[in-house]
């Protein structure tokens, strides 16, 4: 009787572990700070003879194709962009006829003379509402607008002048409360073909190195939830909770996997014994190429000299081992560092860039002695702010 006491006590606990929230997003057309939006390049297209009312007096011109996908069902999206005596000129094909003469011509003064990352802000882009188009669905409102020399690396002169891109406006939010705290969950809209992200705000506000998508794991309370699923039709976001056990993952509060690692100036090891008599760990990720990588490092060997309690990683993403290497021997780096090479950043189970997504170097991710991720983001800010969480547990 006792027994089968404890397979009903079992089940009910498994299937309340179990439990579906359904969190609604309601979309708001304004920016949300901590957010920045996806900005998406458009394609050049070869494919000329099929449009018609092209200006006459814009002799630089290309036309730009956003083709159909999940944003639109049946029509690919063009514009047109011209150059002229120090102004850029964009047409929007807004009804899709192929046909830029029943368009209005916007024009942006000077527009090529900004620094790359004063475009999006310039006031020509953020004042003119003929740039934005609404649709019917999940993507109500996109801008359109010219992006000069979004491409660093091009040589191409003529592309860098006329590039256009894309970007969402606006953002869908679902609030879920729970143990007394409010879980703001944003949706942060994909143009292009890759997932959509989801953000997530609680006290300490939205961190923009920590997107969640489906799958991933969270900690709300004091239990550990996974994002099974969203919904775009029905506009809802769907988290399953899962066992206390169920702890490995990308996100504060939640585990680190063990990962095996293959050091280029120590013996192999994992997570687990680099922590040994540690309280922290400090997973830096850098690469010989990365210049604000390069210039942090003094400052983290003078943290790790005067912090024996904490022990650093390195994660070093290079063309080759040598390079590497050399590096490392150059600049006197006694900690481990662990080489991933540009070939092999392909998505694999032992990936620890990949599987953490790790874009913006150089990135951080800190680790208490249970493995626990503490704190993870991008650039000095975040770097200054896992020394001061180090130093207040002194």
């Amino acid at each position: 009787m006792k027994k089968f006491i404890l397979y009903i006590c079992l089940f009910i606990f498994s299937y309340c572990q179990k439990k579906e929230i359904n969190i609604s997003l309601k979309y708001f057309n304004e920016e949300k700070d901590g957010i920045k939006a996806f900005i998406t390049p458009l394609i050049v297209t070869d494919s000329i003879g099929f449009f018609s009312g092209i200006p006459t007096d814009i002799t630089t011109w290309k036309i730009y194709t956003l083709k159909k996908s999940k944003i639109f069902n049946e029509y690919n999206l063009n514009v047109f962009s011209g150059f002229k005596e120090d102004s850029n000129y964009m047409i929007i094909d807004k009804d899709f006829d192929n046909d830029f003469s029943n368009n209005d011509r916007i024009i942006f003064k000077n527009i090529n003379k900004l620094k790359r990352s004063e475009i999006p802000f310039h006031s020509e882009i953020i004042e003119k509402d003929n740039v934005i188009i609404n649709f019917d669905n999940i993507y109500s409102h996109l801008k359109i607008y010219p992006f000069p020399n979004y491409y660093t690396s091009t040589s191409d002169s003529i592309n860098n002048k006329l590039q256009i891109v894309v970007q969402s406006v606006g953002v869908y939010k679902g609030t879920l409360t729970s143990f007394k705290s409010n879980y703001n969950f944003f949706l942060k809209q994909n143009i292009g073909n890759k997932e959509n992200e989801i953000l997530i705000e609680k006290d300490e506000g939205i961190n923009e190195d920590m997107t969640y998508k489906v799958g991933d794991k969270i900690i709300i309370g004091d239990g550990i939830y996974k994002i099974s699923k969203f919904n775009r039709k029905e506009e809802e976001i769907k988290l399953i909770k899962l066992s206390n056990d169920d702890n490995i993952g990308l996100h504060n509060g939640l585990m680190i996997k063990n990962y095996n690692l293959n050091f280029l100036n120590y013996k192999n090891s994992n997570i687990e014994e680099l922590l040994h008599k540690k309280d922290f760990l400090i997973i830096d990720f850098w690469g010989t190429w990365c210049v604000p990588c390069v210039e942090i490092m003094p400052d983290l060997k003078s943290f790790l000299k005067e912090n024996r309690n904490v022990q650093a990683l390195g994660v070093v993403l290079d063309k080759d081992r040598e390079t590497a290497v050399n590096f490392i021997k150059n600049n006197n780096i006694k900690y481990p560092n662990h080489f991933i090479g540009y070939k092999n950043l392909e998505p694999n189970k032992d990936n620890i860039i990949t599987e953490h997504r790790v874009t913006n170097y150089p990135y951080y991710i800190l680790i208490d002695k249970k493995r626990r991720i503490i704190k993870r983001g991008s650039g000095k800010k975040t770097f200054s702010d896992i020394k001061k969480i180090i130093e207040s547990t002194k």
